[in-house]
């Protein structure tokens, strides 16, 4: 029988994971329920599967993570229930992001008198730091409770952490805060002018309080007290004194805010109506900004698992049949959870005889592996290899490496790369607790969408990406890349480059022969006041090929030891003779000394 789902639930089930799907994709998501409620089910189901972090396990333990963060949602944010959770604002910061690095709460104060020194020492008048003080402290609940959290390592710069802001906001009672300014009450930015009667003028003030600290240029301090200081910046200044050793974009925010107020200096000098409310937008834009570069959620768990760093370096070719491909080589550090591990279950895995290290490194496991998936998540193509791990103690370990071939699909297809470390022995435990399997002890993931293939249009040349590399043995015909690849384009002084191409397209004569002219060169790159000259030539080499295939591939080994460290260009010109096709590919590439 068909499935019978009620619209009704499948549309809050789907409204529920709003908070950490992409917008553009939950758009998605919206515009097919109104089109047909059921054919959004397998657009959710692709996105759990996209985020399983173990791609070749029967469990999503994202998803476990993301049911276990509403329950407790649920049970712990309740002061209102305004979300599609049933809980307050936090729920929902909770929900994407977990429990917060930094938690830091209490109760926002203002003080009369700590009001009335900030107006005295900016203008030196006492009848206008009394009615200031007594004026902020009227328009306002003087306390006020907050919550920061502080998610240190979301990506958001080089400064900013994520800071989500919650409390009892003026107008909306306990909820999200977008900055401090929403703690201050409205009034603060529409009063000014009524305090300016009864104020010293800025030549009385500059007189008696020259060389104290105050504002020394009377015609800007008289414009100032004249045009009426703002009751929100007063509030801005104290607010964010009680948070700015939370993070710098508080502490930044109170030094600029208050060295404007007390000296008279920046572009928002005169700090009336206008300029409170600039420094409102000032802020506002800040926050958003570093919300917008915020992910959309983060888990927890995969944050605090033992990390293994993957590198994945994609190279694209046509196979004899003229079906596109790509080689992938996938790159990783799995020592630092090899070893952690090791130090952790020393006690219970090691046994005192000569073998015991050998034999407890037996108990380990060590995976890359590769899926191809479709748009809907459906898997195509799964590989596992099983590299070597090595640990050098002298000096930095290698990577461990594998190759995997890839089929172009298309480019909506995902590819999923991952490095997986066991320890299978039965008397280890993991360090970290987490909904993962108790034998995995690393983990690093890539997904992404499949790139662009290269040009299968026979009627036109074409030609591979170029790997480079050194230390080239001999091509024995086993190995499509028989010599180490340097993705990072470095050479080491004292080696020949090496480089892989292949061309595809080729025309044929009449006689079934393909012939084609390459010229290669190796030109060095000008650095400085040079750089305006034409590179210089180090190498070149000319060659005329001929072929009874329409592809070619080869292997060159370019005399480079010689050179001298620095930066590089390796070109090549190929022309099809028979039909006049051209070209043309440049690699960058560099001579770095030992």
């Amino acid at each position: 029988s068909a499935l019978q789902i009620d619209p009704a639930v499948l549309e809050e089930e789907m409204e529920m994971l709003e908070p950490i799907v992409d917008p553009k994709e939950y758009k998605k998501w919206k515009n097919a329920f109104k089109e047909q409620p059921l054919t959004v089910l397998p657009l959710i189901q692709t996105f759990w599967l996209s985020q399983d972090p173990t791609p070749d396990s029967p469990y999503n333990e994202r998803l476990m993570e993301h049911w276990e963060r509403v329950a407790y949602a649920r049970k712990n944010f309740t002061k209102r229930s305004n979300t599609i959770y049933g809980t307050d604002d936090r729920g929902i910061g909770w929900v994407k992001f977990g429990p917060p690095n930094l938690l830091h709460e209490g109760e926002l104060t203002l003080f009369p008198d700590d009001v009335y020194t900030l107006v005295f020492r900016a203008t030196g008048d006492h009848y206008l730091s009394r009615q200031f003080s007594s004026e902020v402290f009227n328009l306002t609940n003087p306390v006020k409770e907050y919550e920061i959290w502080v998610y240190t390592n979301h990506g958001t710069g080089p400064i900013y952490s994520n800071i989500l802001i919650y409390g009892d906001t003026v107008v909306k009672g306990f909820a999200q805060a977008t900055t401090m300014n929403d703690f201050v009450p409205g009034a603060a930015f529409t009063l000014s002018s009524r305090f300016s009667g009864g104020a010293v003028t800025g030549s009385q003030a500059l007189s008696r309080d020259q060389g104290q600290g105050q504002i020394t240029d009377s015609q800007s301090l008289a414009s100032a007290i004249s045009s009426g200081i703002s009751p929100a910046i007063l509030m801005q200044i104290e607010l964010l004194e009680q948070v700015a050793g939370i993070d710098p974009q508080f502490g930044q925010a109170y030094d600029r805010l208050t060295s404007e107020f007390l000296f008279g200096i920046g572009p928002y000098a005169l700090l009336g109506k206008a300029q409170a409310s600039a420094h409102k937008a000032q802020h506002i834009t800040t926050a958003i900004n570093v919300r917008n570069s915020a992910p959309d959620e983060v888990s927890t768990h995969e944050e605090n698992f033992p990390d293994i760093p993957v590198e994945l370096f994609q190279y694209r070719f046509l196979d004899d049949n003229n079906n596109p491909f790509s080689l992938a080589y996938l790159e990783s550090q799995p020592q630092g959870s090899f070893i952690l591990d090791i130090a952790h279950n020393e006690d219970s895995i090691f046994v005192e005889n000569n073998d015991s290290l050998t034999q407890s490194l037996d108990f380990y496991s060590f995976t890359h592996g590769m899926q191809v998936r479709t748009e809907n998540w459906e898997l195509l193509k799964s590989e596992k290899l099983y590299p070597e791990i090595v640990v050098d103690v002298e000096q930095a370990s290698p990577p461990s490496t594998t190759i995997f071939n890839i089929p172009f699909v298309s480019e909506e297809t995902w590819q999923v790369f991952y490095a997986q470390l066991k320890n299978n022995h039965p008397n280890s435990e993991p360090e970290i607790d987490s909904p993962f399997p108790d034998n995995l002890r690393g983990l690093g993931t890539i997904k992404q969408r499949q790139g662009e293939s290269l040009n299968v249009d026979r009627s036109k040349l074409e030609i591979s990406d170029i790997v480079l590399g050194y230390d080239l043995e001999g091509d024995d015909g086993t190995s499509i890349i028989p010599f180490k690849a340097s993705h990072n384009g470095i050479i080491p002084q004292g080696e020949d480059l090496a480089f892989h191409y292949e061309l595809y397209h080729l025309k044929r004569d009449a006689g079934g022969i393909a012939r084609f002219e390459i010229e290669f060169e190796v030109r060095k790159k000008q650095r400085g006041l040079n750089r305006l000259r034409t590179d210089e030539v180090a190498y070149s080499l000319n060659l005329n090929q001929q072929s009874d295939q329409t592809f070619f591939r080869e292997n060159i080994e370019v005399e480079t030891k010689d050179l001298k460290p620095g930066s590089y260009i390796l070109e090549m010109n190929i022309r099809d003779t028979n039909n006049g096709q051209r070209i043309i590919r440049k690699v960058d590439f560099s001579i770095q000394s030992n």
